[in-house]
């Protein structure tokens, strides 16, 4: 049985207001232990990754702050060792279980992309297998008009890419967090039948 675990993520791009002291916003955000903080100064621009579980603590704090912000909510899987005969009858069970699905192969580095529809929402997902290990890595899609004309192995990042509101954020990560919940579990059980 394959132990496939998921880290859940919020990535921020925040431009923070004139007439806010940046040093104070970025100490905020060290005391909500944010990971990965990187500031263009000039621009008044942060960049960082927040743990999925703490969205609700940045809210207050996104809300006096931003001139502007947005965001995706994402999953990244630990590395799984799987031998590519498994990794064929899997692209075979997860081609009738997703909603779209498909494949690519560079310099033997195989990659699967696919994009699937949930209760809460879609999920588009890239999974880098080399050197008979997978990661899988979901972003949570936010609309997805004309799905059939879409070429999924080039998504653009707008798909996947929420613009910050104060109203709807709350909402929009909860249905994202329980989209991603749903795919990563549908992965779960489809490796560890094929």
């Amino acid at each position: 049985m394959l132990k496939l675990k998921f880290n859940r993520s919020i990535v921020f791009r925040v431009v923070v207001r004139e007439d806010k002291v940046l040093p104070r916003f970025i100490k905020l955000l060290k005391d909500l232990k944010v990971l990965n903080i990187e500031v263009d100064e000039e621009y008044r621009r942060v960049y960082f990754k927040i743990q999925a579980m703490k969205y609700l603590g940045l809210k207050d704090i996104i809300d006096e702050y931003a001139k502007s912000a947005y965001y995706e909510v994402k999953s990244l899987s630990n590395r799984v060792r799987i031998p590519e005969d498994q990794l064929r009858r899997t692209y075979e069970i997860m081609k009738n279980k997703l909603q779209k699905i498909d494949r690519v192969t560079v310099h033997n580095k195989i990659t699967i992309f696919f994009v699937d529809n949930t209760m809460n929402g879609y999920v588009y997902g890239e999974a880098p297998y080399e050197n008979s290990l997978i990661t899988f890595n979901l972003r949570s899609i936010h609309t997805i008009g004309g799905l059939d004309s879409i070429l999924i192995t080039s998504i653009p990042p707008s798909l996947y890419t929420f613009s910050y509101n104060s109203k709807t954020y709350i909402t929009n990560v909860e249905r994202s967090l329980k989209a991603l919940y749903e795919v990563e579990d549908k992965l779960r059980k489809t490796l560890n039948t094929s």
